[in-house]
């Protein structure tokens, strides 16, 4: 996908949640404390919770973006110093 140098391409949602590993809190429901989910985007590479998320199909989104990127990623040349 992104191998060809004019390539472009959008990933709107890198990671699925508005708070890192589901810190936003609890709400006390019917007398036990019950986890206040944020995550608004299901299908993002990255869950909320930082681990890789699987899709529907069963395949690792992460690894999929990162295969599809790999091709086009060059090390950058160390600096010069004098």
């Amino acid at each position: 996908m992104a191998a060809d140098i004019n390539a472009s391409f959008s990933l709107y949602m890198a990671h699925g949640g508005t708070s890192f590993g589901f810190w936003a809190g609890a709400n006390i429901l019917e007398g036990r404390y019950v986890a206040d989910v944020t995550s608004y985007d299901y299908s993002a590479p990255i869950s909320e919770d930082g681990r890789h998320q699987i899709g529907a199909d069963g395949a690792d989104g992460f690894e999929a973006v990162r295969n599809a990127l790999g091709g086009s990623y060059e090390e950058p040349k160390p600096p010069v110093f004098r």
